[in-house]
């Protein structure tokens, strides 16, 4: 091969990113009796890592970076953007017992991602609203009671609604890219 092709080859792999990686997420375990609490990603486990790395391909279809603005979209038909993003995962981590590992589970878990920033806006009917405090953002949050069965996280559909809430679906609809922005933009 010419060095040209494969500089081409490298180049293009280099330009394609996705909106976060693990490096760029804060991690907080939560607790029912207690505040959450910060945790370093090299402290996780090796499921946790597992299930924070799998939750992040689940939420970064819905999130862009786009010269240097960064833009999601959940569950909302509506464009939103946030200045200083601060993206972290709340999450708690259950007992696997023995019929879980018979049944290939490996982890159970709540995960919770949330877009926390210094300050959010939403695109509606063609225009931006005012910047608010992320707190006043809705649909901000990605909500997945989930389970890492035979290696994969997937929604744990025997997970309690009333402790672990219910699953956020994220619609392929609303996957957003640099061109979709631009889209809603326009």
């Amino acid at each position: 091969m010419n060095r040209f092709f494969i500089f081409s080859i490298l180049f293009f792999l280099s330009s394609v990113t996705s909106a976060y990686s693990v490096k760029d997420f804060r991690y907080a375990r939560a607790y029912s009796n207690k505040p959450a609490t910060q945790v370093q990603y090299s402290n996780l486990s090796e499921q946790e890592k597992k299930a924070m790395k799998q939750m992040i391909e689940y939420i970064n279809p819905h999130i862009a970076q786009c010269e240097g603005r960064v833009f999601y979209r959940f569950r909302s038909v509506e464009l939103k953007e946030i200045m200083t993003p601060k993206p972290t995962i709340y999450f708690q981590t259950f007992r696997v017992n023995e019929v879980d590992r018979l049944n290939g589970v490996s982890w159970k878990g709540i995960l919770l991602a949330k877009m926390d920033g210094k300050a959010g806006r939403t695109l509606q009917y063609g225009h931006w609203t005012n910047w608010k405090e992320t707190d006043w953002l809705s649909d901000r949050s990605v909500n997945l009671p989930a389970k890492i069965e035979n290696g994969e996280l997937e929604y744990d559909i025997d997970a309690s609604d009333f402790v672990s809430g219910s699953r956020t679906d994220l619609p392929s609809r609303y996957r957003l890219s640099c061109e979709t922005v631009k889209e809603f933009l326009n």
